[in-house]
């Protein structure tokens, strides 16, 4: 299974062919090449980024928007050692091969901070860029400072700031080969003297550029919208407050994936045959299942996912002295509905709807040193709450290829008698028309007091200190139901599914479908449902 990335390769080219012919008039003519100061607060506080003692990748926004990095997918190939990848079920964020795998209910171990505050849950990650100051790429642990389980490394995004001038721009792309419309449009500057605002939009269209030969349609089909506004007010001269409030949503019909490089099945009845070949020829399914080369089609029933997310975020900046203190309390919440056709083939064998919902208010104070001293200090305290609900399920309907091949399963040969007694022709009869869902709810809470000393022994050698004391409570629950397609109670000979539910699965490799189909769809339903158990 393959995944497309669209690029723009002929833009790209000519950025580059520009700035080569920059740097190469620049050396003919013996001009001196000044290079322009990196300001990042990878630390918590302003550094230059040649005097932060960690491993830190910086992407300006500058960049960002000559690149066309929309959204963080596109970093990994700006940054090194960063890499994110998009599944049917999850999405996975790595810095130098660390992150997490795809359970909803535990916060990546890549952490990602916008404007100080914490995005913990993997949907988050997959929110548009809109008018950025930079992104900051943290390599190793980040525990002390940012702590909430930054293990692998963390990122760390600010957003473009209001600013003292009148300054925007607006920025329209059309791209007519998929019909890809792109509008952004950014204002900034001063309403009086002790106010400034920032205001960013940003609307984005693709129809696609994989066909999908089921559905007959392009695929991804995206659209998204941003908008965000920034108040900035000087409330005295040592006390600045600044409130951002943005809004995003997110849709797309359909995935960039492909399957390719099919292995025939090497015994049993169908020997010689590929997955897709047993498909169509044993269950009569759609024949743009056969197709499975890299050629821009793939076969699919639909997938979609739709996601909208707020934050707002109030940031107190006081100034005690040659001290600083900083107060950032945030609220945020996403949802999401996604529906992964997660066989990714045309046949009908089942889908798996997954539902999202979360809320977190978060509130963090500390006290940073003036820098730059023998001794250097930054103190803070944080606290966060949260309330995180998930669900998916396995819907297999009443024509799945799973009913036939449940049905001739080996395994159930001893419960002929009792499938007769019911009236069915297997266990295959008990599944159809039915589905799993599962309601996860996961309430949590953190305490956390950190500090983190520098002693600064001389020009070129620090000695640096740093703890963090954290609490954490979490209470959740996860309920499973078997229940029918439309939500409605199981009667009649299906109210013994539950009891087939944990060993059903174990399709076996003897069955009239091949071993290679068996394997397949036992490792896709025991992934989602659960261990295999005997009967």
């Amino acid at each position: 299974m393959r995944k497309y990335l669209k690029t723009t390769s002929a833009l790209i080219s000519t950025s580059l062919m520009a700035g080569l012919m920059t740097a190469s008039g620049a050396t003919a003519a013996d001009e001196t090449i000044t290079l322009e100061e990196i300001v990042v607060t990878s630390q918590y506080r302003e550094q230059s980024l040649k005097d932060v003692p960690i491993s830190v990748a910086v992407v300006s926004g500058d960049f960002m928007k000559k690149q066309s990095i929309t959204k963080m997918a596109d970093l990994q190939f700006s940054v090194p050692n960063f890499t994110m990848a998009e599944s049917g079920i999850g999405t996975n964020v790595f810095i130098r091969g660390i992150g997490s795998g795809n359970n909803q209910g535990f916060e990546q171990s890549v952490g990602i901070y916008v404007d100080g505050i914490h995005h913990g849950r993997a949907q988050q990650s997959r929110a548009p860029f809109l008018d950025l100051e930079r992104v900051e790429v943290l390599r190793g642990p980040q525990s002390i400072l940012f702590g909430k389980n930054s293990v692998a490394g963390a990122l760390n995004i600010t957003t473009a700031k209001p600013t003292e001038e009148f300054e925007g721009y607006v920025n329209l792309s059309f791209e007519p080969t998929d019909n890809e419309k792109e509008a952004t449009i950014v204002l900034s500057g001063p309403i009086s003297d002790k106010v400034r605002v920032r205001v960013a939009g940003r609307y984005h269209d693709l129809n696609g550029y994989i066909k999908n030969l089921t559905l007959n349609r392009d695929e991804p089909a995206q659209e998204d919208w941003t908008l965000r506004g920034i108040v900035e007010m000087d409330v005295t001269e040592n006390l600045t407050a600044t409130l951002k409030v943005e809004r995003s949503q997110f849709d797309v019909k359909g995935r960039n994936i492909e399957i390719d490089g099919e292995i025939p099945a090497a015994a049993g009845p169908f020997a010689g045959l590929k997955y897709s070949q047993i498909l169509v020829g044993a269950f009569g399914q759609d024949p743009s299942v056969l197709n499975n080369t890299l050629d821009g089609k793939r076969s699919s029933n639909g997938d979609f996912s739709n996601n909208k997310q707020t934050e707002i975020v109030l940031t107190l900046d006081w100034e005690l002295g040659d001290h600083t203190l900083k107060s950032t309390s945030g609220y945020s919440d996403f949802k999401f509905n996604d529906n992964c056709d997660c066989d990714f083939t045309g046949a009908n064998i089942f889908t798996l709807p997954l539902s999202e919902q979360y809320e977190q208010f978060s509130q963090e104070i500390r006290l940073a040193s003036p820098g730059g001293e023998t001794i250097d200090y930054i103190v803070g305290a944080y606290f966060q709450t949260s309330n995180h609900g998930y669900q998916d399920a396995i819907e297999i309907n009443n024509s799945s290829v799973l009913v036939p091949l449940l049905n001739g399963n080996p395994g159930f040969a001893a419960f002929a008698p009792l499938f007769g007694a019911m009236g069915v022709n297997g266990a295959g009869d008990l599944f159809a028309g039915t589905k799993g869902p599962r309601d996860a709810k996961v309430d949590a809470s953190v305490y956390s007091g950190f500090a983190q000393v520098s002693w600064n022994i001389s020009d070129r050698l620090t000695l640096q200190l740093g703890g963090r004391l954290t609490y954490e409570k979490k209470d959740g629950s996860r309920n499973l139901t078997i229940t029918n397609t439309d939500g409605s109670a199981l009667s009649g000979a299906r109210l013994l599914a539950p009891d087939f539910y944990g060993f059903a699965f174990d399709i076996g490799t003897d069955n009239a479908a091949g071993s290679d189909l068996a394997n397949v769809l036992t490792g896709i339903l025991t992934d989602r449902l659960g261990p295999v158990a005997g009967p």
